[in-house]
């Protein structure tokens, strides 16, 4: 080595040297020639530039043995080195001899000539050793470059070349340099050293290089490249832990949780006494979701370093996450006791504390929290929350929230705001809230749905529109933006924006049940009843065996004059189901001990003592409660239900309703099913403290009170659908992939919603060791509904693929029951409403089965069709079903009021309306109530005949409030009447009357009038007809009177006609209608006039606009004698044929025209074809307000007439 010739080193190297001489000639002198001792001793020499010493041992080698090559050579270059170049040459010759390829023998004879340069070596190696000395490495190596150029052989020279580069840490050129002094003389330590030391310097090199790249990237967040990075320094030096610790944060940080914990896991075998090991594998065990292990990993760690606040605290968020606050609690304050708490050990005990309800001690780690990071929104949030269930501090709370809102857009306190102004009452300052903050609307804006509903309840139509407007100009496809611009529109009468939007909205989704009801109502609302009950019938058969959509579809089939289909439809449905056991189904969500929280601003949570009177009022009811296993059961054929069962249900897994439900549920001896969403047990490395865990689960299930059934295991989250980030429910829609820049296609899609609805069955049988057969779709849909699906076959495959999964599985409307004959992929539930009462609920289930809908939804058209026998009948049933008392009271009362006995039912109807809410009934009330109030009916006639015979007259009457079963009303009329021959007379009368109610089936009403003429004394004229219903298909009327006659002669000789009509009504089938008339006048003027009518109609078609009749009527009157005073008919037979035709017009109007010809034949000697014409039109307004123009032209072979009238009804 250069270093080993220092001088100061120089003579104690001559001495050893010469110690090791003399040692070695006392060897040759007494034992053999130890050839490797003397080879060290003569490199030794040659190292220190001894060369003539070392030629003089390397010659006793060579001598000792002449055939040794090998010594030969170190003699040849040992003489070459002490520039004795003539020698080496000639023992160089003699080498190649024996050996003509040596190349160390060739490169001496080569290079003999140039010896002369050597004479320049000894001064540039004293250079170079001094640059070395100086620890300039670059300078050195430079000048040993220069000298193994001028002096190839040498491999001293080499040597240290060597030494140089390995200081500028240079070592790939370092071990070239060393393999080249091998080459010369393989046995070199120095080489050797440096071929076997250099890899493992250099590897250390490469991975300090590669470390700080790796760690560079870690620091710029560019974990995915830094990755790799650290995968390769693991391989490369698998005892660092440092390297894989940093790895595993790495993983964690991209979401690839699943290798972080192989490596945590690794990490711990291989290094069991690290607690910065267990550590990290706890952080992997956290984000894989088990966090059972990651609490056992910590519990390790501590047990090896005790001192660890922040594991501590880091196993209080496990525990809290667990839901298990009080050993959460005892760890915080465990590291309370020992040293002071870590910062974000504070919103964790305050969390502990606050779902432990124990707001007051929670209220402090808040504040402190807040104070420790005043940018923390969520631990403001909490502060205030907390703070608002401590008594007194409720507008403390409000402020901070607002505070929150306005300078942090924190969407938490908005919502307990809203929340908290719907709880107060105060609706207006809760939209105004969200007006706010919709300001600058974002596509993924839920609360635009929210305060849409608000409008609706304000029935502010015109900021609805305008939001909704604003909403589907970011987001067209929302079918729920699209059904709310159609209600908007329906509400101001814009039909055709309104059936557009309905029809956008199909066309997103063709399996949009809501849609086409909501069509087919904008069509109802256009008088477009058959196409409405088309549209009905298309969301009837999207789920035929449901009954409330075929009840719906009935009444729209009803509505469109197909009564009789109506009927058929729901006769034939009764005959196959009546008999059958009815399951309702109830759903609840969240309780709360308190009755002011502002989570009951959603009827779905309900407060615990109000679910403690529904079960109180099951219990009392007779209602047994079922599993959902049963009901299963039941449905294959199996297992027979109690005669009253009821299916309890929960959603989502909440603490709140395991823990405050099970007590009730234990006192009534009712037991419950939990839909369970694993996204809320362990769907999230931190999943809410509001739900309950497995542990939880498995405990609440042990106690025989509840089942665990599905609610899917991510189907409750929301997925990306576009790539802005709007989000929709997982099971309905296509998720967006950022990766790869796309939707899912439909079979990833299907694949996704099929492993997820298999995976929460196989985590419940792991967990619990039951497995799920009744599944809860989250937010009840399927694809069927207002859920902005993108995938249009959403509904048929959800539909499939649930039914391989599961027994049952079940959606929410607003009635909850369930036949044996229904699609057990598509179960109803309802959600009780918070509002209800026991009673109500009983109420609810009473009136609301399937066999009780039907059975008033018979008795109201058979109310409407005046058919009170035949509603009657239906009540029977009605309340042999079980409904409920003031079910019964409201259906009679409404039977009782469409057929006019008004006393006894709006009785009835006061009576059931103070007992529970019936809106059609107290819409019919109110008509009722309308009819039979104050209300004026004025009306103008003009007639003129062939005979010169012409009036006109104007009659009013106001009727009075009906009292009881009586409505009395005055009269008046005036007329003028004029004749050829005769002086026109003026009439003035006036008058009144009353109408009587006889009970359900008769009505009298009696009139009588004073008459005032010119020229002619008073005289009193008066009526009273009877009408009489002896069947709903035959009714009577009788009626007797004096009256005067309406022409001027016979007035003005005071003849005046007593008159007596019968007549009979009788319906045959709906189709067929047969009317009977007998009329008998008996004149003062001795005369006598007898007329019969007998009358067939026939309807030909009944569409929802348009009604055509074929009528058939005959005629005989007859009078005694001819008389010129009045028209007398003598034996007058007329048989008519025509039709009549009804139809609507301008939306509010009923246009009625009647053509019939007639073959008429008077006295035996006039036969002749004449004509009947009558054209009316009905205008009504307000429900009960009305104009009626009329005109009608009537002839005989011997008398023509013309009559004009208008009336009008005006109800005050």
């Amino acid at each position: 080595m250069v270093h080993s010739r220092f001088r100061a080193a120089r003579a104690a190297a001559v001495l050893l040297v010469g110690l090791c001489l003399a040692a070695g000639s006392w060897a040759f002198a007494g034992s053999p020639v130890d050839q490797g001792a003397l080879r060290q001793q003569a490199n030794a020499l040659l190292r220190l530039g001894q060369y003539e010493e070392a030629i003089g041992i390397f010659q006793r080698i060579s001598s000792a043995d002449p055939l040794d090559v090998g010594a030969r050579k170190d003699l040849m270059l040992a003489y070459w080195s002490a520039e004795r170049f003539d020698e080496a040459k000639r023992i160089a010759l003699g080498i190649l001899d024996a050996k003509p390829d040596d190349p160390d023998a060739v490169g001496i004879v080569s290079n003999a000539r140039s010896a002369r340069n050597r004479d320049l070596i000894p001064a540039l190696r004293a250079k170079a050793v001094a640059q070395f000395q100086q620890q300039k490495y670059a300078e050195s190596a430079k000048i040993f470059r220069e000298i193994v150029k001028l002096d190839p052989p040498n491999f001293l020279a080499r040597r240290d070349l060597m030494w140089a580069l390995w200081r500028l840490e240079n070592y790939p050129e370092a071990v070239e340099a060393a393999r080249q002094v091998l080459a010369v003389r393989p046995h070199d330590t120095e080489a050797l050293d440096v071929v076997k030391t250099a890899p493992t310097i250099l590897a250390r090199k490469n991975r300090e290089s590669l470390y700080r790249e790796a760690k560079q990237r870690l620091d710029d967040n560019q974990y995915e490249t830094a990755i790799p990075l650290f995968q390769q320094l693991s391989k490369l030096d698998a005892r660092n832990t440092a390297y894989r610790h940093q790895l595993l944060s790495a993983l964690i940080k991209v979401g690839r949780y699943q290798e972080a914990l192989e490596v945590g896991r690794d990490l711990t075998k291989s290094v069991q006494d690290d607690a910065s090991s267990w550590n990290a594998l706890a952080r992997a065990q956290i984000e894989t979701r088990q966090l059972t292990a990651a609490l056992e990993s910590y519990a390790k760690s501590l047990l090896l370093k005790p001192d660890q606040p922040q594991v501590m605290v880091a196993m209080a968020r496990i525990h809290v996450n667990l839901r298990n606050f009080e050993a959460a609690e005892r760890l915080i304050l465990g590291v309370e006791v020992s040293t002071a708490l870590p910062p974000n050990a504070y919103p964790v005990m305050g969390e502990a504390l606050f779902w432990s309800n124990q707001f007051i001690a929670a209220w402090p780690y808040w504040s402190k929290a807040v104070e420790l990071f005043p940018d923390a929104a969520g631990c403001r949030f909490y502060e205030a929350w907390t703070q608002s269930r401590i008594p007194g501090q409720e507008d403390l709370a409000r402020d901070k929230m607002r505070q929150l809102v306005n300078e942090y857009r924190d969407r938490q306190a908005l919502n307990f705001l809203v929340d908290d102004a719907l709880m107060s009452g105060r609706v207006s300052s809760a939209i105004n809230l969200l007006e706010d903050w919709l300001v600058d609307l974002q596509p993924r804006e839920n609360l635009v749905f929210r305060l849409a509903t608000l409008y609706l309840s304000e029935r502010k139509w015109g900021p609805l529109e305008k939001l909704i407007d604003r909403y589907l100009a970011v987001f067209p496809t929302s079918q729920t933006g699209q059904l709310l611009k159609a209600e908007a529109a329906l509400h101001d009468k814009r039909f055709s924006e309104a059936e557009a939007a309905c029809r956008n909205a199909l066309q997103i989704n063709p399996n949009f049940q809501d849609g086409y009801q909501m069509l087919a109502n904008v069509l109802e609302s256009q008088g477009r009843a058959k196409e409405a009950a088309q549209y009905m019938e298309k969301a009837w058969s999207l789920n035929p065996t449901n009954p409330p959509s075929l009840l719906a579809y009935a009444q729209t089939l009803y509505n469109a004059h197909e009564q009789r289909r109506a009927k058929d439809l729901l006769a034939n449905w009764l005959k196959e189901n009546e008999g059958s056991a009815v399951v309702p189904v109830l759903l609840y969500h969240g309780l709360t001990a308190s009755p002011k929280d502002p989570m009951l601003v959603y009827s779905y949570h309900h407060y615990a003592g109000v679910f403690d009177e529904h079960m109180r009022a099951l219990s009392e009811a007779g209602y047994t409660s079922v599993t959902a296993e049963q009901v299963n059961s039941w449905l294959r054929g199996g297992q027979t239900l109690p005669p009253r069962p009821v299916l309890i249900t929960f959603d989502d897994g909440r603490t709140d309703s395991l823990t405050m439900a099970d007590p009730i549920l234990q006192k009534y001896g009712f037991k419950a099913a939990m839909m369970a969403a694993a996204a809320n047990v362990d769907g999230h490395p931190y999943p809410p403290p509001g739900y309950a865990s497995w542990r939880h689960l498995k405990d609440f299930q042990s106690t025989g009170r509840w089942e665990i059934q599905s609610h899917g295991d991510m189907a409750h989250t929301y997925i990306p659908i576009t790539p802005d980030g709007v989000k929709g429910l997982f099971l309905i829609n296509r998720q967006w992939l950022d990766s790869a820049g796309r939707l899912e296609t439909t079979d990833e899609w299907r694949q996704r919603i099929d492993r997820d609805y298999a995976d929460i069955q196989a985590k419940i049988q792991d967990q619990l060791g039951t497995k799920p057969s009744a599944f809860a779709y989250p937010e009840g849909a399927y694809g069927q509904k207002d859920d902005n699906s993108n995938v249009p076959e959403s509904a048929e495959v959800n539909q499939a693929l649930v039914k391989k999964h599961y027994d049952t599985a079940y959606v929410q409307d607003a009635f909850g029951m369930n036949l044996r004959s229904q699609d057990r992929g598509r179960m109803n539930r309802v959600e009780p409403n918070s509002a209800w009462t026991g009673p109500d609920l009983i109420r609810h289930l009473q009136d609301n089965n399937p066999f009780a809908r039907a059975y008033k939804q018979l008795i109201d058209w058979a109310a409407w069709e005046d058919r009170p026998r035949e509603a009657y009948g239906w009540l029977a049933r009605l309340k042999a079903g079980g409904a409920s008392a003031p079910a019964l009271l409201a259906k009679e009362a409404q039977i009782r009021l469409y057929a006019g006995d008004f006393a006894a039912g709006q009785a009835q109807a006061q009576q059931a309306l103070s007992a529970a809410n019936f809106p059609d009934l107290a819409a019919a009330l109110r008509s009722a109530t309308a009819q039979g109030g104050t209300f004026w009916t004025p009306g103008f006639s003009f007639q003129h005949d062939n005979s010169g015979r012409e009036y006109w007259m104007f009659n009013q009457s106001l009727f009075l409030p009906r009292r009881d079963a009586a409505q009395f009303h005055v009269a008046h009329r005036r007329a003028e009447f004029a004749q050829a021959g005769s002086r026109r007379v003026i009439d003035n009368a006036v008058g009144a009357g009353v109408e009587l109610n006889l009970g359900l089936n008769h009505r009298l009403g009696l009139t009588a009038m004073q008459h005032f003429q010119n020229g002619a004394d008073a005289f009193l004229s008066g009526a009273g007809k009877l009408d009489s219903r002896w069947s709903d298909d035959l009714s009577s009327r009788l009626e007797l009177g004096r009256a005067p006659l309406s022409n001027a002669l016979a007035l003005s000789r005071n003849i005046t006609g007593r008159y007596g009509i019968i007549a009979a009504s009788w319906n045959l089938g709906g189709l067929w209608r047969l009317l009977l008339q007998e009329e008998w006048t008996a004149y003062s003027d001795d005369n006598r006039r007898a007329a019969t009518q007998a009358q067939a109609e026939r309807v030909i078609y009944d569409d929802d606009r348009i009604v055509l009749k074929g009528i058939d009527r005959f005629t005989y009157d007859n009078t005694s004698r001819f008389s010129r005073d009045y028209y007398t008919p003598r034996s007058l037979k007329m048989n008519a044929l025509g039709p009549e035709l009804s139809c609507n017009v301008f939306r509010r109007g009923r246009l009625t025209l009647r053509y019939l010809p007639a073959y008429a034949d008077e006295d035996g000697v006039s036969s002749h074809f004449t004509n009947e014409l009558q054209a009316g039109l009905e205008w009504r307004w307000n429900g009960v307000n009305s104009l009626r123009p009329s005109y009608t032209r009537y002839d005989t072979p011997s008398y023509h007439a013309d009559y004009f009238s208008i009336e009008l009804t005006q109800h005050f």
